[in-house]
């Protein structure tokens, strides 16, 4: 009994020393602010959005706020000569909504989308299926430039941007297309470049679609409350919203769960949170249920079994689509999708246009890759050969396969 009355005393000891080391931390060495990205319209920290928020709706009367629960439904395609825009960490379409936002976009409204994540499946759109569209690359950076391609730009100057978090300015992983894929393989389909980053990445551009235009930004921070408040960041702002129409404007709030309407309305535990001291009780409480169980409660849990270990099926995957590829008989269907698998290698090995005439294109790659020229001509007249040869045999792409690994050895 003794021995109980000890250990009891000593867990209150412990807990009251816990308690007090929250409470001292909370109040000494806690940031004031928030300095994670939030992208709502309410929220009032570093990386929230109340200030541009407040700046659209000053020039834009009304404006309508949907989420991604209703957007089919409040998202008007009838209406012409208005806006919808949509700033957050990832937006995701499915081909429902996407097909609706290009109905809208049709019909002469514009749509903003900042995204650090390229809209997938909105631009697939707009690229043939024989074609491949890839996501943003990234570029790991403290402070960046960002320059308008548009000669009638409000600021001559490159615009410069840092990344802060609490007092120190820090690395971020900004997006944007590389300009090499973008300038080789994307304005070949209607895409313009708007604005670079660092001279390397595609920050900005936009896709006529109809009457209207999709226009897609690959850093939905530089919108927030800490660069807003900034010059840069107001001229930044006001070169983007140039190329939206003067009409009305259709909000998507990011999800609700995360947003500030959300928080402000009932909830179970908002009466205990409202108070800092019934708050610490309710954590006093949690920690004691935790440490009752480490100390008091048994194992009721059956023995989990060892389960057998995963099998790679990747490989059969392979051998399967190559089975129905060899089936079909389409043995020039397999020596097209060799080229392009052969050309996009290239490009991204090399940095080189590959949408130049072939005999260019052969002394291009025979230059960086010091591999012999006639060795890469053997190899692009038997891509030719199976290629545009409805009755290739299987010896022929065995053939093409074999001098793809050729070069491969040879390539510097």
């Amino acid at each position: 009994m003794k021995n109980n009355k000890l250990i009891f005393l000593g867990v209150l000891i412990f807990v009251s020393i816990v308690v007090f080391a929250i409470i001292f931390y909370k109040q000494y060495y806690l940031p004031k602010y928030n300095w994670q990205d939030q992208f709502t319209k309410n929220s009032e920290e570093p990386y929230g959005q109340k200030l541009f928020f407040e700046l659209i709706k000053k020039q834009a009367q009304p404006i309508k706020i949907i989420n991604n629960q209703q957007f089919v439904d409040l998202l008007d395609t009838n209406q012409t000569n208005t806006n919808y825009i949509s700033v957050n960490n990832g937006i995701s379409f499915d081909s429902i909504t996407a097909l609706h936002l290009l109905k809208y976009i049709n019909k002469g409204n514009n749509a903003l989308i900042a995204s650090s994540y390229s809209p997938l499946e909105l631009l697939r759109f707009f690229v043939p299926i024989a074609d491949t569209i890839y996501g943003f690359d990234e570029k790991t950076d403290s402070i960046i430039k960002i320059n308008f391609d548009n000669p009638g730009s409000i600021s001559i100057n490159p615009l410069k941007f840092h990344f802060q978090y609490q007092k120190d300015t820090i690395a971020y992983n900004w997006a944007g297309y590389n300009n090499v894929y973008f300038k080789d393989t994307l304005t070949k389909y209607g895409f313009i470049s708007y604005c670079h980053l660092n001279d390397s990445l595609v920050n900005i551009f936009y896709v006529p679609y109809g009457k209207g235009k999709l226009i897609i930004h690959a850093n939905p921070i530089l919108f927030t409350n800490y660069y807003f408040i900034k010059k840069e960041g107001f001229l930044h702002h006001k070169q983007v919203l140039s190329l939206l129409n003067k009409g009305p404007i259709y909000w998507n709030e990011p999800n609700e769960n995360n947003s500030i309407q959300n928080t402000q309305g009932t909830y179970p535990l908002k009466f205990l949170f409202s108070s800092p001291y019934l708050r610490y009780a309710w954590y006093l409480l949690l920690l004691s249920i935790l440490l009752y169980i480490i100390f008091r409660s048994k194992r009721m849990q059956r023995v989990i079994p060892i389960t057998p270990k995963n099998k790679n099926s990747t490989i059969g995957l392979i051998k399967a689509i190559g089975t129905l590829y060899h089936q079909n008989k389409n043995k020039h269907y397999i020596g097209t999708e060799m080229y392009l698998i052969f050309l996009t290698e290239a490009r991204t090995r090399y940095n080189i246009q590959t949408d130049t005439d072939e005999k260019s294109l052969i002394s291009v790659l025979s230059d960086v890759s010091k591999v012999d020229k006639n060795v890469i001509n053997n190899l692009f007249r038997q891509f030719n050969k199976v290629r545009f040869n409805e009755n290739a045999r299987s010896e022929d792409v065995i053939s093409l396969y074999n001098m793809i690994n050729n070069y491969h050895k040879r390539r510097k």
